[in-house]
C-alpha cells in the first residue's frame, strides 16, 4: 500500500479481506495476518484513523472479535500510535484490550479455541502444527512491558499448563 492510496481503495481491501476470512475457516488466519500487516502500515498513510476505525468496526460487526484471529487484529490496533488508534469496543474485551489482566480467563478460552454459546464465528476445530500468530503479539507485549510478567504468567498457566 502506498501513502497516497485512496480511502476508497483501502476500504475495498479491508472489506474484501474480511469477506475472505468469513468464506472458509482455513482462510481466517491468513486473512487476519494480512489485516495485521495492513494495520502495521497505517501510520504511513493519510487516512489512517478512518482505516483503523473501519477495521475495528468491521471486526465487531462480522463477529470475529472473540476469536484468535480477531484478538490478534485487535492487538495490532491497540499497538497503533495513540493519534490513530481507534476506540475499541468493550463489549467482549474489558478495556478494549485482550491482554488486559481482567481478560485472562476469556483470552485463555479463545487461545484454546473453546467456543462460547454467544459466539457467532465458531472455531475451526482443526489441529495446527504451529502456534497461532497471536502469540507474537502476546510475547511482544511481555518483552516491551516487563511489568506485565505476572499477567503473562497467569495467561500461560491457564492456557498451556492447565492442558497437561
Amino acid at each position: 500500500m502506498r501513502p497516497k492510496t485512496s480511502r476508497e481503495n483501502i476500504s475495498t481491501i479491508i472489506q474484501q479481506v474480511f469477506g475472505l476470512a468469513l468464506t472458509k475457516p482455513w482462510l481466517r488466519e491468513p486473512s487476519a495476518k494480512a489485516l495485521c500487516a495492513l494495520i502495521d502500515l497505517l501510520p504511513r498513510i493519510s487516512d489512517a484513523t478512518d482505516a483503523a476505525d473501519e477495521i475495528s468496526h468491521t471486526l465487531e460487526k462480522k463477529g470475529l472479535v472473540r476469536s484468535q484471529d480477531g484478538a490478534a487484529i485487535l492487538l495490532a490496533l491497540v499497538a497503533l500510535p495513540t493519534n490513530i488508534r481507534p476506540k475499541t469496543s468493550e463489549k467482549v474485551w474489558q478495556h478494549g484490550d485482550p491482554l488486559h489482566p481482567s481478560n485472562v480467563l476469556l483470552l485463555s478460552k479463545v487461545l484454546k479455541d473453546v467456543p462460547e454459546e454467544e459466539d457467532t464465528i465458531k472455531p475451526s476445530g482443526n489441529f495446527k502444527s504451529h502456534p497461532h500468530f497471536i502469540w507474537t503479539f502476546i510475547l511482544q507485549k511481555n518483552w516491551t512491558a516487563p511489568k506485565e510478567t505476572q499477567a503473562f504468567k497467569s495467561l500461560w498457566e491457564k492456557t498451556i499448563e492447565s492442558t497437561f
